[in-house]
């Protein structure tokens, strides 16, 4: 007995719309997603106050206009919304435990609090566990089943996606990259330790340790641009680095052998077979880190396994948080495993 022709089918944009949020220290980025992940709306406010009373009413309000917006476009009813935070959470019970860079956000029950605010579904999930499922669905690993997401900007965090599921860990709380020690007695840390792989090679820490240098009577160009506009950024040290300033290319140098050196760890535990490389500081400086962080990882690791890894730069970097964070809605709403929750 014959059945039915097969036929292809595909999902209607249009049935539904998901919301995103990423909370990072001092601004939100917020995306609106049809069901089937194109971007329709997307928003950054930056320079707030990086306390949980000064956030919250805001990203209440960001949210409300975000939703909707989306049904305004025709793309029918919200499917729910997902928030990444930079911080420890517990995306199981949807509480935020603790974010080293803002206050006030101790075991905060925020899924709870959004899904009685706006009666719809709610997820709560690390930033970077969002960039993983972005990177996932919309970059260069679409095909892969194995690979390690290390995030290094404001912060350092990683998230790994193991066998096609992301991995949260015995306790939902993996990937605290950052945190590993590099230095017995390094530069104190936000989470109270000493010598932490973000206390070096963060966005702000790059920028406080040049600035150091500097008053120490360290020469640089980049002295007079601390002078002129009391205000040293990353692209800054790149230009400097690209013109043979000593101060800036050491400091790149550093924060390439840090990284390294971390990543080798990881590459020793896990196998990962692709690791891929985000974050403001990596996209910033991109070439002068990615082949010093490659050298630095075959060097370090164990041959038989680093000459089998790939270290790539991450093909979404805009808003990949947000997007991620969005995309958990749809991943739960598709009943896909991959978000393992």
């Amino acid at each position: 007995m014959r059945g039915r022709k097969a036929s292809l089918l595909q999902l209607n944009e249009k049935y539904c719309h998901t919301v995103g949020v990423n909370i990072i220290p001092e601004a939100l980025e917020i995306a609106v997603l049809s069901l089937t992940g194109n971007v329709i709306y997307r928003k950054k406010i930056t320079h707030m106050q990086p306390d949980r009373e000064a956030i919250l009413p805001l990203l209440k309000e960001e949210l409300r206009e975000a939703v909707a917006l989306g049904g305004s476009q025709g793309y029918g009813t919200l499917l729910g919304i997902g928030v990444g935070i930079a911080g420890l959470v517990n995306t199981r019970d949807g509480v935020v435990l603790f974010t080293p860079n803002m206050r006030g956000w101790e075991d905060v029950p925020l899924a709870e609090d959004l899904a009685r605010e706006f009666g719809t579904d709610v997820i709560i999930d690390d930033s970077v566990r969002c960039m993983v499922l972005s990177e996932k669905r919309y970059g260069a690993t679409r095909d892969m089943k194995n690979f390690l997401y290390i995030y290094i900007g404001r912060g350092v965090g990683a998230g790994f996606l193991l066998d096609g599921r992301i991995y949260r860990g015995a306790h939902g709380v993996a990937g605290e990259f950052g945190h590993i020690t590099i230095r017995q007695n390094g530069n104190l840390c936000n989470c109270g330790n000493r010598g932490c792989l973000e206390a070096h090679v963060s966005e702000s820490r790059i920028i406080a340790e040049v600035k150091k240098n500097i008053a120490s009577n360290v020469h640089s160009n980049l002295a007079v641009i601390h002078t002129d506009k009391d205000r040293i950024v990353l692209s800054d040290i790149l230009d400097h680095a690209k013109r043979g300033d000593k101060l800036a290319n050491l400091t790149i140098n550093n924060v390439s052998e840090n990284i390294g050196v971390g990543i080798a760890n990881l590459v020793n535990i896990f196998d990962p077979g692709v690791i891929v490389l985000g974050g403001e500081v990596v996209d910033t400086f991109g070439e002068h880190v990615l082949g010093d962080i490659i050298r630095i990882v075959k060097l370090k690791a164990i041959n038989t396994i680093s000459s089998r890894t790939s270290i790539i730069s991450a093909g979404v970097r805009e808003f990949a948080a947000s997007c991620g964070a969005a995309t958990l809605l749809i991943e739960k709403f598709l009943q896909n495993d991959i978000i393992n929750i």
